[in-house]
């Protein structure tokens, strides 16, 4: 439990708010650089498309889509495919 020095709980709407989005945010710069790294990848063999393997956050799309890139998540087929997004430019 996370509480303050005196033991009472500081878990408000507000902390959780405020902590989900420290949380959220690293992810998504992880999220970005894990693309970046894909995409530089993927121009060094003269493509012009990369596929990322995880499931990209709704704010890493939409950093990707200000930056010029298209992106379509792509649904396995069944178990044993895996779902994974393409980023084009």
């Amino acid at each position: 439990m996370v509480q303050n020095e005196d033991g009472t709980s500081i878990i408000t709407a507000e902390w959780a708010r405020e902590t989900a989005n420290v949380v959220i945010g690293k992810k998504v710069l992880e999220q970005i650089s894990k693309c970046e790294d894909a995409v530089q990848i993927a121009v060094k063999k003269n493509e012009m498309s990369c596929n990322v393997f995880f499931s990209l956050e709704s704010l890493t799309l939409k950093e990707l889509t200000s930056r010029g890139f298209e992106t379509k998540f792509n649904e396995g087929y069944d178990q044993r495919d895996s779902s994974y997004t393409t980023i084009k430019w």
